[in-house]
């Protein structure tokens, strides 16, 4: 019945679907609900990305499979996602194109990229660690 439901809803609700699962049904990525859990989330100690996102975006669901594995590999980092629709802070003010990624260590801003490059995310995390 399920599968049945989101055919005849459309492909865009499949989508969304799917992106959901896999960026929110992680164990590992926190999806901040509130203004008050992302900035508990943010000053974590030790090394935070934060991926703000959208479900329209198309690159931001084929890098959210890379955001979640990283996730379960690098147990010392806080992986957080914010979809920019749904949580409205000041941190987002400044994002110009999704994804963007920051790294935050000990709740300071270090970098940020925008763009769903793996490769630079892998670098950059390799580099802040």
């Amino acid at each position: 019945a399920y599968e049945i439901r989101l055919s005849l809803v459309g492909s865009e609700m499949c989508i969304r679907d799917r992106y959901q699962r896999r960026v929110r049904g992680s164990k590992m990525v926190h999806h901040a609900h509130n203004e008050a859990e992302y900035n508990e989330l943010k000053k974590k100690s030790g090394l935070v990305i934060i991926d703000y996102s959208a479900e329209w975006c198309g690159p931001c669901r084929r890098i959210a499979p890379v955001f979640e594995s990283l996730s379960k590999t690098e147990t010392s980092v806080t992986f957080v996602h914010v979809d920019i629709d749904e949580l409205n802070i000041p941190d987002t003010a400044d994002v110009q194109g999704v994804p963007t990624f920051k790294f935050f260590k000990d709740g300071q801003l270090l970098t940020q990229f925008s763009g769903a490059n793996e490769s630079k995310l892998r670098e950059l995390l390799k580099e802040h660690k």
